[in-house]
């Protein structure tokens, strides 16, 4: 598997992007370039599989938000650029999917230095106006623009609207089988 090209294909946008290795998705990976709704392809894309679900990318984090939302999986790069812009705080609660653990982003040591870093970055900060940081907030496919009810529900029935094409398209598909059963079954039989 490490051997093979790998493409990306973007949820956002449909572009595709490749051949690359698997140590350059990787690194694609830790810069939070890849969403959790974006897909990748070893077999020059023939068959396509959400990003997270390969081992490698380790996408492995939830950051569950306000109001339960839930954001990811992701990688630990992503949610340290969340802390860092002040989208994510401490004492939020993120989920480790392999393990199944829900803590604070505190309690976490796979952050506890990268924490440490930033509340020593923030002390050596002298007479600079600290910005009230803001709350995350769920965002359109990575886009960062804030999701209100209204755009979620419009996402959301875009999403529905997909699924439903993709299943009258295997309805449709179903039907002709169907058919064919039904003519090869009256042919024998004349």
């Amino acid at each position: 598997m490490a051997d093979a090209e790998w493409f990306l294909l973007k949820h956002n946008d449909k572009q595709t992007h490749g051949p690359v290795s698997l140590t350059e998705l990787k690194s694609w990976a830790v810069a939070a370039k890849i969403s959790p709704m974006d897909r990748v392809s070893n077999d020059n894309k023939t068959s396509w599989s959400r990003a997270p679900m390969i081992p490698e990318l380790q996408m492995d984090w939830l950051v569950e938000l306000d109001d339960n939302y839930l954001y990811g999986p992701t990688s630990i790069a992503t949610i340290q650029e969340f802390i860092s812009s002040g989208e994510i705080h401490e004492s939020d609660t993120i989920i480790n999917c392999l393990e199944n653990k829900r803590m604070k982003v505190i309690e976490c040591p796979a952050f506890t230095n990268f924490l440490a870093k930033l509340k020593n970055e923030a002390a050596q900060q002298s007479d600079a106006e600290v910005e009230q940081p803001k709350r995350m907030t769920p965002t359109v496919e990575g886009q960062g623009h804030p999701v209100t009810i209204a755009a979620r529900l419009s996402y959301l029935e875009t999403a529905v609207g997909e699924l439903r094409s993709e299943l009258a398209h295997y309805q449709e598909i179903l039907v002709q089988l169907h058919e064919k059963l039904l003519d090869s079954r009256v042919n024998r039989g004349s």
